[in-house]
C-alpha cells in the first residue's frame, strides 16, 4: 500500500466499517481480498460484462467497491488506462430513474426511456476523453426481479426488460468503452432467465466468490489495525477463525464485531492488545450486532413506536426469504402515517440515529443530508437475521399484511358471497387502521397489486364495526327488557310465595287451635263423666247409709261420702281453670 494512504486511517474513527459496505475511498482498509480482486479484472479484461455472485454475507459490494473500483483507477486492467467514471446505483424500486441519476440526472431519463440504446447515447452526450472508460456498478441487481413482480400488471414488466436490455447492449457496444459490474445473491440465478440474453451474458462472464480462506480472514482482522498502529492478541485472533467457520454472514457480520470491538478496547483507555475482554464486552459474533442496535433503541414508548415504523417499512418478506426493502425517505414519510410536523421530525430523528458513520445500521443513497429522494436502506440483512427485536417487528409486518390480504378478499366478495366482519376479526383489523398502521400509501407499498383501494378495505370495515354496534345495542336493548321482564316476574313470584307462606302459616295455627279446642272438649266430658261416676257413687252410699242399722257400718258409709263430695269439688275445680304449668 502506497504510503500516502497511510494518513487517512489515522484519522478514520475505526479501521473497521462496521456492518455497511466499504466504499471506494475505504481501499487502504480492505485487506485479505487482493486475489479474489485480481480474479475479476482478469474476467472483466475478457468480457466487459461481468457479474459478481455470492451469498448474502460474502462481501459481493465491497469486493466490488473497495477492491476492483480502486484497481480499475490505478490502472490494473489489461487494455485500458487508469481513466475511469465511476457509476454505482441499485434498481429500488425505479431502476431507469436511478440509472439516469448515477449517470448524471433525471434528464437523462427521457433518453434511457426510449429504447436500449440510452446507455450508450448518454454516454456519448457526455463527451468521454479520449482513452476514459465508463463503468457502471449495478449493486444488489436481485432488486430487479422484486420490481419486475410488483409491476407486471401495470407496465407487462416493460421497464425492467429496457433496464436489462440497456446493460447488455451498452457492454456489447464497440465504442464507447463501457464495463457493467452487478452483485448478485447467488440464489436468484434461476430468475435471470426471465430477461432474454441475460443468461447468456452471465454464462460468459460470472464470478462466484468462494468462503475467505483462514489466512485470508486473518489478513482482514490484523491488518487494518497494524496500518492503524493497533495490535490483536493472537488469542483473540484464534477465537473469532474458530467463532467465523461456519457463519452464514461471515464478512458483515465479523466487520461488524471488529468494530465493536475495536470502540470498546478505546472506551477502556487504548492502551496494549486488543484483548478477548474487549471481544466479549463488544458481545462476540453471536451477540454483538443485537446488543448495538438494541442499545441505540429509544426509552419513551412513543420514540419506539416510530423506530418500529420505519424498519417495518424497510423490511420485506419474498418467497419466504427476509430482505430489505430500500425506500425514499418521501415514501416512508408515508408509509409511516408521519402527516405532521412532529410526526416527520420523528422519523428524521430515527433515521439519522441509525445512520450516524459510527453506528451505520441504516445507510443513505446518496450520502449526505435528508432529502425526500434520499433512499434509506438497512445496512445489511444480517440485522434482519440477528437482531431479536426488528426479527420480531418483521413478523408483526407479515402478520399485518396477512390480515390485510384477507381483508380485501373478503372486500370483494361482499356482500354477495361474503358477510362484513366481526369481532375478533374486526376489532384485530381496526386496531391497525385507528393505530395508524394500515393507510393508503402503506397498502399500496405492501400490496402494489391490491384490487381494490385502500379507502374500500377501510369502509369495508367501518361497515362492519357500524353494524356490530347497532347488532350491541339492539341486544343490549333486548337485554335491557328481558332483565326487566324478569325482574317483574320475580318480584310477583316472591309476593305469590310470600302469600302461600302467609296463608300457610294461618290454616297452621287455626289447626292448632282446632286441636287444642277439641282436646279441650274431649278433657271436659272425661271429667263430667267422672263427675257422674263419682256422684252415682255417693248417692248409693247415702241410699247405703239410711238403710244401715249399726253405727260402725254408718260411720264407714258416711267416711266414703264424704270422700266422694271431696273428690267431685276436686274434679269441679279442674273443670273450671286450666292447670298451671
Amino acid at each position: 500500500m502506497p504510503a500516502l494512504e497511510v494518513k487517512p486511517l489515522l484519522r478514520v474513527e475505526s479501521p473497521y466499517p462496521g456492518l455497511r459496505t466499504f466504499e471506494p475511498e475505504e481501499a487502504f482498509l480492505f485487506f485479505g481480498r487482493e486475489g479474489q480482486t485480481r480474479e475479476l479484472l482478469m474476467r472483466l479484461a475478457d468480457n466487459r460484462f461481468l457479474a459478481v455472485v455470492g451469498t448474502s454475507g460474502s462481501g459481493k459490494s465491497s469486493l466490488v467497491r473497495a477492491g476492483l473500483v480502486p484497481a480499475l483507477q490505478r490502472g490494473f486492467l489489461d487494455g485500458a488506462t487508469s481513466r475511469w467514471k465511476v457509476a454505482i446505483m441499485r434498481p429500488g424500486s425505479a431502476p431507469v430513474a436511478n440509472l439516469a441519476v448515477a449517470l448524471g440526472g433525471k434528464d437523462l431519463l427521457p433518453g434511457l426511456n426510449r429504447s436500449s440504446f440510452g446507455i450508450l447515447e448518454a454516454v456519448k452526450a457526455a463527451n468521454l476523453k479520449s482513452g476514459e472508460n465508463l463503468l457502471l456498478v449495478v449493486d444488489q441487481f436481485e432488486e430487479i426481479f422484486r420490481f419486475q413482480r410488483d409491476r407486471c400488471e401495470e407496465d407487462g414488466g416493460a421497464e425492467g426488460q429496457l433496464f436489462v436490455a440497456s446493460l447488455l447492449e451498452a457492454a456489447s457496444a464497440f465504442s464507447p468503452s463501457v464495463y457493467v459490474v452487478l452483485t448478485m445473491r447467488s440464489e436468484f440465478l434461476g430468475d435471470c432467465t426471465q430477461f432474454p440474453g441475460l443468461p447468456e451474458a452471465l454464462n460468459r462472464g460470472q464470478y462466484l466468490i468462494p468462503r475467505l480462506t483462514r489466512e485470508q480472514c486473518r489478513e482482514a482482522i490484523e491488518k487494518p489495525l497494524l496500518v492503524a498502529g493497533a495490535t490483536v492478541a493472537p488469542a483473540l485472533v484464534q477465537r473469532l477463525l474458530y467463532e467465523l467457520a461456519d457463519d452464514s454472514d461471515q464478512l458483515p457480520v465479523l466487520q461488524h464485531a471488529l468494530n465493536r470491538t475495536f470502540q470498546e478496547w478505546k472506551r477502556a483507555g487504548a492502551g496494549g492488545d486488543i484483548l478477548i475482554r474487549h471481544y466479549e464486552g463488544a458481545g462476540t459474533l453471536a451477540n454483538a450486532l443485537n446488543l448495538h442496535a438494541e442499545g441505540l433503541l429509544p426509552k419513551d414508548d412513543a420514540s419506539l413506536r416510530w423506530v418500529q415504523r420505519v424498519y417495518r417499512c424497510l423490511t420485506t418478506v419474498v418467497g419466504g426469504r427476509e430482505v430489505r426493502n430500500p425506500a425514499s425517505l418521501e415514501r416512508i414519510l408515508a408509509v409511516t402515517g408521519a402527516s405532521d410536523e412532529a410526526a416527520q421530525a420523528q422519523v428524521r430523528r430515527v433515521i439519522d440515529r441509525f445512520s450516524d458513520k459510527k453506528d451505520s445500521l441504516l445507510v443513505l443513497s446518496p450520502a449526505g443530508d435528508l432529502k425526500p429522494e434520499t433512499v434509506v436502506d438497512i445496512s445489511h440483512e444480517s440485522l434482519i437475521r440477528r437482531w431479536t427485536t426488528l426479527k420480531g417487528w418483521v413478523g408483526l409486518e407479515v402478520d399485518s399484511v396477512r390480515w390485510y390480504g384477507d381483508v380485501v378478499e373478503d372486500a370483494l366478495r361482499y356482500p354477495a358471497k361474503a358477510q362484513t366482519w366481526r369481532d375478533p376479526k374486526l376489532g384485530y383489523a381496526m386496531g391497525f387502521v385507528r393505530d395508524g398502521w394500515w393507510n393508503e400509501a402503506w397498502a399500496k407499498w405492501v400490496l402494489k397489486d391490491a384490487a381494490l383501494p385502500f379507502v374500500q378495505v377501510r369502509d369495508f370495515l367501518h361497515r362492519g364495526d357500524a353494524e356490530q354496534t347497532q347488532e350491541r345495542r339492539r341486544r343490549k336493548l333486548q337485554r335491557n327488557v328481558l332483565v326487566t321482564s324478569l325482574a317483574l316476574a320475580l318480584v310477583a313470584a316472591m309476593a305469590a310465595a310470600w302469600s302461600y307462606w302467609q296463608t300457610v302459616r294461618v290454616r297452621a295455627d287455626l289447626d292448632r287451635m282446632t286441636s287444642s279446642e277439641h282436646v279441650a272438649h274431649k278433657k271436659a266430658d272425661d271429667l263430667q263423666r267422672s263427675l257422674d261416676g263419682i256422684e252415682n257413687q255417693r248417692k248409693n252410699l247415702e241410699a247405703q247409709l239410711k238403710s244401715s242399722t249399726g253405727p260402725e257400718e254408718r260411720k264407714a258409709l258416711r267416711n266414703n261420702s264424704i270422700s266422694l263430695k271431696f273428690r267431685a269439688s276436686r274434679f269441679s275445680r279442674i273443670g273450671k281453670r286450666p292447670r298451671r304449668r
